[in-house]
């Protein structure tokens, strides 16, 4: 590359300029076509384990499950929510507004079926919500769904049972994330206006963050590869550009209470472990779980194996703290 540049550099100043950007942009075509191949492969995988893991991991007895309520009227099945309420139930419950993961690329409501139908066992009524991918939409695009998302949610609850004096929002991953910039949007309308979303409605009296992607700008595989593909190519330039850190006062100092869950195998535990200490410098009521060291407790376990002994443990605690507000 250099030597070609240096030829032109002879000629002219503007033609090195073109063909180094040529270049630059050959390379970032390369990374996308990468990126897409891994992320399919992934998606085909992350498939093939959901099929086979409920095939192990009966359902939980006692709870009804109502699938795919539109919450917007496009007829996309990423704009679609599951309900799970206990049979038995006594109204008004208290509410979970269940967000997946899967880094923003991959992953559906299915991922998260077994947990939601446990935290419904253990006597909520809970809303599990799908959304569209990146790099399909930006994460704009997914704040204002999942924002439309939580509107249904406070309209459908005297239907169900569900008490809108007790509603929380859980998150895994990438949902974890998404719910934290959400909750905080309500407070900071100059956020809100940034990412050109109208917040929800809805009071969130506290938040369960399990293994959260909650850092999209730090120098590794997701800050240095994603973030075009996250925010969009004019992400620099962008008027939220300033939000994109977590810790930004406006995020953290507007979160209501906080449970957090990580793990000695859990791959993003630093962010987690990162966010609390955010969290706790701005006098946020939170609480961590940081589980041990164990092949099986890996990363959002507890969302995606909720059969674990570890995973019902941390659960218990979680709906317990959630309880409290």
């Amino acid at each position: 590359m250099m030597c070609i540049c240096w030829t032109v550099m002879e000629e002219s100043p503007e033609k090195c300029y073109k063909v180094k950007l040529k270049e630059r942009n050959g390379i970032h075509m390369f990374l996308d076509k990468m990126i897409k191949n891994q992320v399919q492969e992934e998606t085909k995988q992350l498939n093939h384990w959901l099929a086979e893991h409920e095939k192990e991991v009966p359902f939980p007895e006692g709870v009804t499950e109502v699938k795919n309520i539109s919450y917007l009227a496009d007829g996309q099945s990423c704009h679609q929510m599951d309900v799970y309420y206990p049979k038995n139930k006594k109204g008004p419950l208290p509410v979970i507004i269940n967000v997946h993961g899967g880094g923003l690329l991959m992953g559906s409501k299915e991922l998260n079926r077994l947990f939601c139908g446990q935290m419904s066992k253990m006597g909520f009524l809970v809303f599990c919500v799908d959304y569209p991918l990146v790099p399909d939409v930006e994460i704009y695009q997914l704040f204002s769904d999942i924002s439309a998302a939580i509107d249904k949610v406070d309209g459908l609850l005297a239907s169900y049972g569900g008490s809108r004096e007790h509603v929380y929002l859980v998150g895994d991953s990438a949902g974890a994330y998404l719910i934290t910039y959400l909750t905080a949007m309500q407070k900071c309308p100059q956020m809100a206006q940034a990412a050109g979303v109208t917040p929800f409605q809805l009071p969130v009296r506290a938040l369960g963050l399990i293994s959260g992607m909650f850092y999209t700008r730090k120098r590794d595989k997701i800050g240095l590869f994603l973030t075009s593909w996250i925010y969009g190519k004019g992400w620099k330039k962008h008027p939220f550009r300033p939000y994109m850190n977590p810790e930004h006062p406006d995020i953290v100092k507007n979160l209501p209470p906080c449970f957090l869950i990580t793990s000695k195998e859990d791959n993003l535990r630093a962010y987690t472990l990162q966010f609390y200490r955010a969290l706790k410098k701005n006098n946020v009521p939170c609480k961590l779980a940081d589980c041990p060291k164990d092949k099986k407790l890996t990363h959002a376990f507890c969302a995606l194996f909720p059969e674990l002994k570890m995973s019902q443990k941390v659960n218990r605690l979680m709906a317990d703290y959630l309880r409290q507000f």
